[in-house]
């Protein structure tokens, strides 16, 4: 595979939020985690990104390090230590409960924080890694403390990605992509 140099990529400059809704659980272990991490290591991703995880569980920052590194689901050699390194540097976490807005409002903050240290509005990529029927309370959450909502129209998109199954038979389906369509603009959507 051929690499692309950093500033050809589409994300090159722009800094760039990775919310993880569900950071701890395995989706993000197996597959998110390692696939950051091996864009990562190719330069593909922006130099000044962060991936903000969320999830109920408390943690110091210490101990979140730790425990993203102890569940990292790649194989020895397959990265330079020095990559893994830096690219846990790039990770914070936000502990938070999806049924509680509060926990929504404190985000919202963190990435208020993340742009001012920026110098600029973030593009911001938020996923939901988490069961699907978890995702109407989540999606309301989202949109209530108004992270649907760019910071700026001109740059900095916000979007939001959903994992599959999507909804837990034909009428939820239907209804969930009724309500993301209530929420969020159809280009935010992936």
């Amino acid at each position: 595979m051929s690499q692309i140099p950093q500033e050809q990529s589409p994300f090159a400059l722009h800094p760039t939020i990775f919310v993880i809704f569900g950071i701890t659980g395995d989706l993000a272990s197996r597959k998110l985690l390692p696939s950051l991490l091996s864009l990562y290591s190719r330069k593909l991703l922006p130099p000044r990104f962060t991936v903000v995880g969320f999830s109920r569980r408390n943690f110091s920052k210490e101990e979140f390090r730790e425990y993203i590194r102890g569940r990292l689901n790649i194989s020895p050699g397959q990265f330079k230590e020095e990559d893994i390194k830096h690219f846990l540097d790039h990770i914070v976490y936000e502990q938070g409960f999806f049924d509680d807005v509060n926990s929504y409002n404190s985000l919202s903050e963190r990435l208020s924080e993340i742009d001012m240290k920026n110098g600029q509005c973030s593009n911001k990529l938020i996923h939901l890694a988490v069961p699907a029927n978890l995702y109407e309370g989540i999606l309301l959450n989202i949109a209530h403390s108004k992270l649907n909502v760019p910071c700026a129209d001109e740059i900095g998109w916000t979007r939001i990605l959903i994992e599959k199954p999507f909804g837990e038979d034909i009428q939820n389906a239907q209804r969930l992509d009724k309500l993301l369509g209530k929420l969020f603009k159809e280009e935010q959507i992936f």
